[in-house]
């Protein structure tokens, strides 16, 4: 079932702030996408850096309501985990699921593992990535 239609405007500055992101995300955010982009990951499709409320989620699956935050060294700061709670909270609000991921966790048997858990999916099997022809 997909999460109510998020109502709140999203600001130029907010998408501006994406975009930014997504041209230049960190290690091991390019790792998770190289991992999930075209569906290779379970066969569900993956955005990166989606504006959601005025937020901003490292990776959103809208078909299942699943965020996949991956946190870094910066969110080991009180200040940072406050914000992450806020965010939480609000997607949670909305429905969603969020997953956390440390950069330390990046590789596939996790993120497959804690994507299976998140939305119940025991019965998949990872989907072979897609092939270099054409």
């Amino acid at each position: 079932m997909r999460p109510a239609v998020f109502v709140r405007r999203t600001s130029g500055e907010k998408l501006e702030m994406a975009r930014e992101f997504r041209r230049t995300p960190t290690e091991a955010e390019l790792k998770v996408w190289v991992m999930v982009r075209r569906r290779q990951m379970l066969g569900l499709k993956f955005k990166r850096q989606k504006v959601i409320c005025g937020y901003i989620a490292d990776f959103y699956c809208a078909e299942h309501g699943l965020v996949l935050e991956i946190d870094g060294p910066i969110h080991d700061n009180a200040e940072a985990q406050l914000a992450d709670d806020e965010r939480t909270q609000v997607f949670a609000e909305l429905g969603l699921k969020v997953v956390r991921v440390s950069n330390e966790q990046v590789n596939l048997a996790t993120l497959t593992t804690v994507i299976h858990a998140a939305i119940g999916l025991e019965d998949l099997q990872p989907t072979e990535p897609l092939s270099s022809q054409g």
